[in-house]
């Protein structure tokens, strides 16, 4: 009857030894699970109030030139917090129970989406504005050209394709 016993009581240890090693890594994880959304929360918060506001092109081309640098450097920012997020998932789906953790993963990737939609649909229209500016800038150069150097070559019919040229870019 002792051995019996000795027994249940030795594979109730290793159970319990068992269950201890689990929850232990559940707290480990859960550490980073936290740590990662602890790093997301300001960041996330701090840029849904940044979306709202209107983006400012400036008033020269490097300003704007400097803008989308900006732009990319956000860009870049948001992929890095995606991959914090993708992180505190792996994290999370290393632990025993993980339902709550894939709730807010849920969750703070669909307000990165957000966020991350504004910023890709906003450097095209960026890049787009550059273009156009940057054309506008070259024939502008021309016709200054045209008007100051009297040995340019160019005739009035050249200045008045410039000009429309101009005011189709407009």
């Amino acid at each position: 009857r002792m051995g019996t016993v000795n027994h249940s009581l030795s594979k109730l240890t290793e159970e319990v030894d068992e269950e201890a090693e689990k929850y232990g890594e559940d707290v480990k994880h859960l550490a980073e699970v936290t740590n990662c959304n602890k790093k997301f929360e300001p960041w996330v918060e701090k840029n849904e109030k940044k979306i709202k506001c209107r983006i400012e092109l400036g008033s020269t081309l490097e300003e704007l030139h400097t803008k989308i640098g900006e732009l990319d450097d956000w860009k870049t920012q948001s992929d890095g917090m995606k991959k914090v997020l993708d992180d505190g998932n792996a994290a999370a789906h290393r632990m025993n129970s993980h339902e709550h953790a894939d709730e807010v993963y849920a969750i703070f990737v669909k307000r990165w989406e957000v966020i991350n939609d504004a910023i890709t649909g906003w450097i095209p229209k960026m890049e787009s504005v550059l273009e156009m500016w940057e054309k506008q800038a070259n024939v502008a150069d021309k016709v200054q050209f045209a008007i100051t150097d009297p040995t340019s070559g160019m005739d009035v019919k050249d200045l008045e394709a410039l000009f429309a040229e101009l005011r189709r870019l407009m």
